[in-house]
C-alpha cells in the first residue's frame, strides 16, 4: 500500500508545488465538525507518536494526506505539509468514524480507505483541472455540481442550477489597486457583510466570512503586475459541500499550467470499485437512464463492481462518480455523442397495483443489444427481506436489465430495477412453491437521496395523467442506454 499512496501522493501534489508553493500558517478559521469540535482525549505521547508517523513522509505526500482528508471533511486548513494540532484531530477522527484506533498513526490498510474515500468524493464533485483563458488562473473546478458558466467583468463564473453556490475567477491589475489595497478592500465590514478569518503573506491572502446569508471564501495569489484567484460563495444548505470545496481549490489553486493527475485512474476513467488485479470480474452488462442532460446517469452498484472499464453505448468511456453498496445505486458520467433527454424522477414510490413498465437491456447473449420493455404491476410494498426502501412488481426482469429505469404510464421514473427472486433457491426454500414473476425495485425516494449532492442538475416530474403505456414507452427509449463493463 505504502509504495501505491507514493505514486498517488507524487502525482496529486504537482499542480500544488508549481502553484501554491508553501502555505504554512494559513488555516481559515471554518466551524469545525462537530465530532472535532468534542475533541478526542489524548496524550503527550500519542500526539508525538502522531507526528514522528506524519513527518516520517516526503513533504508531497503529506500534502496529499491532508488534501485526502479535506476531501472527506476531517481537516479545514490549507494544505502545507505541516503536522499540528489541526492534522492530528482530523487524523483521529477520520479513525474514529471508521471504527479504527484513533491515535493518529494510518496503517497501511487505514491509509487505502482514506485514499478510496478522498477519491469517492473527488469524482462526486466532479472535478476537472480547468484553465480559465480570462485570468489564466488554473484550478480544479467542481464540474458535477456547476451547470452555468458566464464571462464577467473580471474573469469568469461557474454557477449551479440553483443559484446555491457560485465560483468566480478574478484577475485585477496593479494599476488599478494593489495587492495589498485589494486585502484592505476584502477585509473591510460593514453590517452585512463579516469577516470571520483573514490572512495575509507575500505570496497570496485569504478572506473569509458571511455577506448577508452568503458564505464567502476569497484567496488572491500575487502574480506578475496583477492579482490574480478566486471566489467562492455558497448558502447554508449546501454549507459541508461549500467548506470542503473552498478549503480544496484553495489548496490546489495555480497560476501555472499543470496536469493532475491522481484521484483518478487512466486518463480520467476512475472506477472507486476496480478490484487489484486478481480480482477482476468477467465481462458483462446492465442497463441505466441519464437524470440529466450533462450526461449523468444511473444504474445499479452491482452492474459496475470490479470493472476495469465502463463503457456506454453510443456516447462511450464512462467515470464512476459515486457508488452506493447498501442502497445499489450508482452514478456514472460521459459526455454524450449528441444531446440527450434526462428520465423525469417522480417525488414518490407508485402505489400497490399501480401499472409500471420495465426498460432495459436484458440477456444481450440472447436477444441482441436491443431496448426491451415488459409491463406489470406493484406487486408489493417492500422488497428483499422487507426491505422498505424497495418494491416488488409482477413485470420481467433479468439478467441484463439491472440498472434500468421503472416507469409510470406517465413516463416517470419511478425506481430502478435490480433483481428477480432465485427460483432455485424459492424451492429449496419452501419446498416446492416459486416466486416466478417477482422483480425488485429500489425506490424513487431512495434514488432522489442518492442523487442529492447533484443539485438541480436532476429533472423531477411534472404533474401528468396516465399517458398510456405507448407514451411512456416512447420517452423511456430516448434516455435508457445500454451499460457494459469490461
Amino acid at each position: 500500500m505504502r509504495r501505491d499512496f507514493h505514486a498517488w501522493a507524487s502525482l496529486l501534489c504537482a499542480l500544488f508545488l508549481l502553484g501554491t508553493g508553501s502555505l504554512a500558517h494559513a488555516a481559515p478559521d471554518f466551524p469545525r465538525v462537530d465530532a472535532i469540535q468534542r475533541g478526542l482525549p489524548d496524550s503527550p505521547n500519542t500526539y508525538a507518536a502522531s507526528r514522528r508517523w506524519f513527518e516520517s513522509y516526503p513533504f508531497k505526500e503529506r500534502v496529499f494526506l491532508q488534501l485526502s482528508l479535506i476531501l472527506v471533511g476531517q481537516y479545514n486548513g490549507l494544505a502545507d505539509g505541516v503536522f499540528g494540532r489541526n492534522t492530528f484531530n482530523a487524523l483521529r477522527q477520520f479513525q474514529r468514524e471508521a471504527d479504527r484506533h484513533a491515535d493518529g498513526v494510518l496503517s497501511a490498510d487505514e491509509e487505502d480507505l482514506l485514499v478510496r474515500k478522498a477519491a469517492a468524493v473527488y469524482r462526486l464533485f466532479g472535478f476537472e483541472k480547468t484553465t480559465d483563458a480570462a485570468t489564466g488562473l488554473t484550478f480544479f473546478a467542481p464540474l458535477a455540481l456547476t451547470t452555468e458558466t458566464s464571462s464577467t467583468r473580471r474573469g469568469s463564473s461557474w454557477k449551479s442550477r440553483s443559484g446555491q453556490l457560485e465560483i468566480e475567477s478574478l484577475s485585477i491589475p496593479d494599476a488599478e489597486i494593489s495587492y495589498l489595497d485589494l486585502y484592505s478592500r476584502l477585509i473591510a465590514e460593514n453590517r452585512h457583510r463579516r469577516v470571520t478569518y483573514s490572512t495575509v503573506g507575500d505570496r497570496f491572502f485569504v478572506v473569509s466570512g458571511m455577506d448577508g446569508e452568503q458564505n464567502f471564501y476569497v484567496k488572491i495569489d500575487r502574480a506578475s503586475g496583477r492579482s490574480v484567484g478566486f471566489s467562492l460563495s455558497w448558502t447554508a444548505q449546501v454549507d459541508t459541500i461549500g467548506k470542503r470545496l473552498a478549503v480544496f481549490m484553495a489548496s490546489m489553486a495555480s497560476v501555472s499550467d499543470a496536469a493532475p493527475e491522481r484521484y483518478t485512474r487512466d486518463g480520467g476513467t476512475a472506477n472507486p470499485a476496480a478490484p487489484s488485479a486478481g480480482g477482476k470480474r468477467e465481462p458483462g452488462s446492465g442497463s441505466g437512464f441519464f437524470v440529466s442532460d450533462t450526461g449523468l446517469v444511473v444504474t445499479n452498484h452491482h452492474v459496475i463492481t470490479g470493472c476495469r472499464s465502463i463503457e456506454v453505448p453510443g456516447h462511450g468511456r464512462a467515470t464512476v462518480i459515486t457508488s452506493d453498496a447498501d442502497k445499489d445505486l450508482a452514478a456514472i458520467r460521459v459526455r454524450p455523442a449528441a444531446p440527450v433527454v434526462p428520465a423525469q424522477l417522480a417525488d414518490s414510490r407508485p402505489a400497490l397495483g399501480q401499472p409500471v413498465i420495465v426498460a432495459g437491456f436484458p440477456l444481450p447473449e440472447s436477444l441482441g443489444a436491443n431496448l426491451l420493455i415488459s409491463s406489470g404491476i406493484v406487486s408489493g410494498e417492500t422488497g428483499i427481506g422487507g426491505a422498505p426502501h424497495q418494491f416488488s412488481v409482477s413485470a420481467s426482469i433479468h439478467p441484463g436489465n439491472s440498472g434500468g429505469p421503472v416507469l409510470d404510464n406517465a413516463g416517470h421514473v419511478v425506481g430502478v430495477a435490480f433483481a428477480k427472486l432465485n427460483e432455485l433457491a424459492i424451492l429449496a426454500e419452501t419446498g416446492g412453491a416459486t416466486g416466478s414473476g417477482i422483480g425488485f425495485v429500489v425506490d424513487t425516494e431512495t434514488l432522489l437521496d442518492f442523487l442529492v449532492p447533484f443539485d438541480k442538475q436532476v429533472a423531477h416530474s411534472k404533474p401528468a395523467g396516465d399517458q398510456g403505456q405507448q407514451s411512456a414507452v416512447a420517452r423511456a427509449k430516448k434516455f435508457t442506454v445500454q451499460v457494459i463493463c469490461r
